[in-house]
């Protein structure tokens, strides 16, 4: 928290609002930055007071809130944009009935456009703590979606083409075709398994599975960029030998790396090959994980394993391409993925269905649904 902080690397003049909170959140290398600057006049006209004391600060106050939050931008070193770099302005006035404030429209701008009041007083400070108890716990996709165009924008961007199909997994034969595959940095998979994604194929990731004897080191652990490609027949593969006329894909790779954290196969094995995007390849923990398609299915995906642990439930055990996720457990809840809804299950009894559409426009207030039923 800094207290009449100047910030002056702006495009146009410095600005100094009273009190600015700035948090860092796990998973991201953005600041997240929100003013909180009082309105207490002291005076003495009993009139003033009367008309001060009414619910709701000065509209002037709300429109200076506007300006520190649309005026403070930075220009981004690395892409060159000017980014604002505050989620949320709000002004603290003296008021005591936080209820019947509820309903107010500046306290309702808050959720639509992260601009607005909350009284705040020594017998007054719920809407305060509630508000800051949000914003220091949500992740920070929630902080994103309640905002427009701030600083970190384009790595958010980034993260959202989940039904991407640029990254093949693939599985292994064997230890020898492993140890081919990384010495002369190529990879080979039947031309009839992938004849229709080909195209869009810029990385690949080998799972190494239980089933062909890789024991502890079963997982995902090596990734590469596609240098190029060529389809070719499999007895042209010399480096593996196998006398057939099988068409087949060689790619090329521009090298292979190691990701940070093998991504563990959960007891399942892979056949064949499936499809992921880089994100989800890069921060994944285990493979349910790679499976997500949709955004709203990661950003539940996200919120519910900031609370607590959770399990990722698929339609079958073996991971192909066909194995999509039916759902998430948790807690003691299970919540099932319909294509249009979020069913709530507590047991067998169907406790809450949450419409994607209303998922989408307050995240907040499903997982605040959610959270009710544990």
């Amino acid at each position: 928290m800094a207290y009449n902080n100047k910030y002056g690397d702006t495009a146009t003049v410095a600005q100094k609002p009273d009190n600015a909170l700035s948090l860092e959140k796990k998973g991201s290398n953005v600041k997240y930055n929100y003013i909180f600057d009082a309105k207490y006049r002291i005076c003495y006209d009993n009139d003033y007071l009367k008309k001060y004391f009414t619910p709701g600060p000065e509209e002037d106050d709300i429109n200076t809130m506007h300006r520190y939050r649309d005026a403070i931008v930075y220009e981004n070193k690395d892409n060159r944009n000017f980014e604002r770099i505050f989620f949320g302005a709000f002004v603290l006035f003296p008021y005591s009935k936080e209820d019947e404030y509820r309903n107010h429209q500046f306290y309702k701008s808050i959720e639509k456009v992260g601009v607005g009041g909350l009284p705040f007083l020594p017998n007054a400070t719920h809407l305060v703590e509630d508000l800051l108890d949000e914003v220091i716990t949500d992740s920070p996709e929630t902080a994103f979606e309640s905002t427009v165009l701030q600083h970190g924008m384009y790595e958010y961007l980034e993260k959202i083409e989940f039904n991407n199909k640029e990254v093949l997994v693939g599985n292994l034969s064997s230890h020898k075709q492993l140890e081919v595959n990384l010495k002369y940095k190529f990879y080979h998979i039947p031309y009839s398994e992938i004849r229709s994604s080909l195209k869009y194929i810029k990385y690949v990731a080998i799972a190494q599975t239980k089933a062909k004897g890789f024991g502890d080191d079963a997982g995902i652990r090596y990734y590469g960029r596609v240098k190029s490609f060529e389809i070719l027949r499999r007895s042209e593969i010399k480096e593996i030998p196998k006398d057939s006329d099988e068409l087949y894909v060689r790619f090329t790779i521009d090298k292979w790396e190691k990701l940070d954290k093998k991504i563990d196969l959960d007891g399942r094995s892979v056949r064949h090959r499936f499809y992921t995007n880089l994100f989800l390849l890069k921060n994944a923990n285990i493979v349910p994980d790679l499976l997500i398609k949709t955004k709203e299915d990661y950003r539940l995906y996200l919120e519910l394993k900031r609370l607590d642990k959770i399990k990722v439930e698929l339609n079958k055990n073996d991971v192909d391409d066909d194995t999509m996720v039916k759902g998430i457990a948790f807690k003691n809840l299970n919540i099932s993925f319909t294509g249009d809804s979020y069913q709530v299950y507590k047991g067998k009894d169907l406790v809450d269905n949450i419409s994607i559409d209303d998922f989408r426009k307050k995240p907040n207030v499903a997982i605040k649904r959610i959270k009710k039923y544990i």
